[in-house]
C-alpha cells in the first residue's frame, strides 16, 4: 500500500536514493498510481526515516517541485498480511 503525498514548497528535503529499476517496476508504479510510461516517473527509496516511513521505503515521484505529487510505500498491516497468507 502506497500512501500519497504532494511536494511543498520544501521538495528538496524529501530524502531518496538515486532512482532505479527493478523487474517488478511496472507493477509498483501502478500500484502508487502513477503511469510507468511516463518518463519522469522514477523509483526510489528513503535513506533515512521520514514522517514515519522508515528507511529502504520505496518512493514513486515524477517532479520533484512544489505540487507534484510522490508516493511512499508503507508497510502491510496486519490484515493485508494475514491476506496474502490466505487467512
Amino acid at each position: 500500500m502506497f500512501k500519497k503525498y504532494t511536494y511543498g514548497s520544501l521538495a528538496e528535503e524529501l530524502p531518496i536514493s538515486e532512482p532505479f529499476y527493478t523487474e517488478n517496476y511496472n507493477e509498483l508504479i501502478t500500484a502508487a498510481g502513477f503511469n510507468p510510461q511516463d518518463e519522469e516517473v522514477t523509483l526510489c527509496e528513503l535513506i533515512e526515516e521520514w514522517n514515519g516511513h522508515d528507511t529502504g521505503s520505496l518512493v514513486v515521484t515524477g517532479l520533484q517541485v512544489e505540487g507534484h505529487r510522490f508516493a511512499v510505500k508503507s508497510p502491510p498491516t496486519a490484515d493485508e498480511v494475514r491476506e496474502n497468507l490466505g487467512f
